[in-house]
């Protein structure tokens, strides 16, 4: 099998460190003693991540070849209607601070495709999150048992360590399920490895039961049902496995509440008919849209019309639409719609080689497009970085399609222009730094950071403060 040769070790040892840093990172907040939320303390460590990134993807040779007519035009007209939409809202620096964020994510995928598209160090990649996922699962419900041992009643909603909700731990288990399962079925996958794996599923379903997390439910059902439609046979086996470990989790945790911890912890705060303000909130992404229906209201600026219920519309879609307007609604439409067609047609090529790879790469798309719709996964700290995850492993899969298809051989572009893209990759990069900068800043002076803006604090009256969008207080 073809490797890629510019995954160098140095690459390879930054996606390992990342992968242990996405279920290290929560922990960390109950390690260390700081005046953070978890939310701030995770978008800290986000922050730094994507610094770390950006720096690496600048100094990095030139991987892929140039960029074709079809894709440079509706890249062009996405940079000047997000410019356009920046300069024109309320407060232009709090949205190109958000530009900045949404762009370092998908530096940081780029960055990351590159030693993904080596299939072995891939391997090991998906090995260390499931470990992690494994570890996570184990403190989770030694926690969760010991509640029960000591029989006080408890609330199962504060038990989601380095989480302030346990619903941003369901909008992580979202991507993180789907490839948790690889190591699962994968041919050279030892003894030991398959059995965390199928831990961490018992685990995971387990959670997902006891905190109702629907929207995560419904998008791994339609990434279970999308990878049997679109993948076929081979993939049944994956599905089915997931499908019988999480089911016996869920079932466990059943078990469990009516012989054991129904009466023992307070009343459950949420409910399965509830829908939690979704439609208030989609009707005032609507009337924000409709105020400004070519340029948006501005990134991040659904945040600046304070409501009483939350910072973000709960809904990635109407959230683009309310914030960019409808024409860049339209182009990123079309820019995903393309990639994921792109990505698909390189799946196919896992489908004989790597089944399970090829289903859960498939299952958690999906499931990541369906949860968008009923949560913030795109909004939170650590959901956005399993999606650099999602993103950065299809990347990789496309890019080492194409090194397999030139043979291995992918010589970097040495011309004078190289210099100049190497430069303007600098100037970015040290945007990140200075975002990141401005971020710790903001954390350092403040016991509740907040997006300065140099007018006065504002907060959602008659409620707490908590209605997190780049910090835990959300709005500005």
């Amino acid at each position: 099998m073809q490797t890629n040769p510019l995954a160098s070790p140095k690459l390879a040892f930054l996606s390992l460190a990342f992968a242990v840093l996405l279920w290290a990172l929560p922990m960390l907040h109950v390690v260390f003693d700081t005046h953070l939320q978890a939310h701030d303390f995770t978008r800290l460590g986000e922050l730094v991540f994507i610094a770390v990134a950006g720096a690496v993807w600048a100094m990095m040779r030139r991987t892929t070849g140039p960029m074709q007519g079809r894709d440079v035009w509706p890249a062009g007209a996405l940079i000047l209607l997000v410019a356009a939409s920046s300069i024109q809202a309320v407060y232009p620096w709090m949205a190109v601070r958000e530009v900045a964020l949404i762009g370092g994510l998908f530096i940081a995928a780029l960055a990351l495709s590159v030693p993904l598209s080596d299939p072995l160090i891939r391997d090991r990649f998906l090995d260390v999150l499931t470990i992690g996922g494994a570890v996570y699962g184990a403190v989770w419900l030694s926690t969760f048992i010991m509640a029960g041992v000591v029989a006080v009643p408890f609330s199962p909603w504060e038990m989601s360590p380095g989480f302030d909700n346990a619903r941003f731990l369901n909008h992580a288990q979202t991507v993180a399920v789907p490839l948790s399962g690889v190591a699962l079925l994968r041919e050279n996958s030892p003894r030991w490895l398959r059995r965390v794996s199928a831990f961490s599923l018992f685990v995971s379903g387990a959670i997902l039961a006891l905190y109702l997390g629907r929207a995560s439910i419904l998008g791994l059902l339609a990434g279970a049902i999308a990878a049997t439609w679109l993948i076929g046979r081979p993939s049944r086996r994956y599905v089915a496995s997931m499908v019988i470990w999480l089911s016996a989790g869920a079932m466990a945790m059943g078990a469990a509440w009516l012989l054991w911890y129904g009466h023992l912890v307070a009343e459950m705060s949420d409910s399965v008919l509830s829908t939690h303000f979704r439609g208030y909130l989609a009707l005032r992404a609507v009337d924000l849209f409709r105020t400004s229906p070519w340029l948006g209201v501005g990134p991040m600026h659904f945040a600046h019309h304070v409501n009483p219920i939350a910072a973000h519309p709960h809904n990635v879609y109407a959230q683009v639409l309310a914030e960019y307007g409808a024409p860049a609604f339209l182009v990123i439409a079309w820019c995903a719609i393309r990639g994921l067609w792109v990505a698909a047609r390189s799946l196919r090529a896992l489908i004989q080689s790597q089944p399970a790879l090829a289903g859960a790469l498939t299952a958690a798309t999906v499931a990541m497009l369906v949860d968008g719709m009923f949560s913030g996964s795109f909004v939170m700290p650590m959901s956005q970085l399993w999606c650099v995850v999602l993103i950065a492993l299809l990347m990789g899969t496309v890019r080492g399609a194409k090194i397999i298809e030139l043979g291995g051989s992918h010589e970097p572009d040495r011309s004078t222009r190289n210099v100049g893209r190497r430069a303007g990759r600098g100037v970015l990069a040290a945007v990140l730094v200075v975002a990141m900068t401005v971020a710790f800043g903001e954390a350092r002076f403040d016991d509740s950071p907040r997006l300065q803006t140099g007018g006065p604090k504002v907060d959602a009256v008659g409620y707490e403060a908590f209605n997190p969008r780049f910090w835990a207080h959300g709005w500005f």
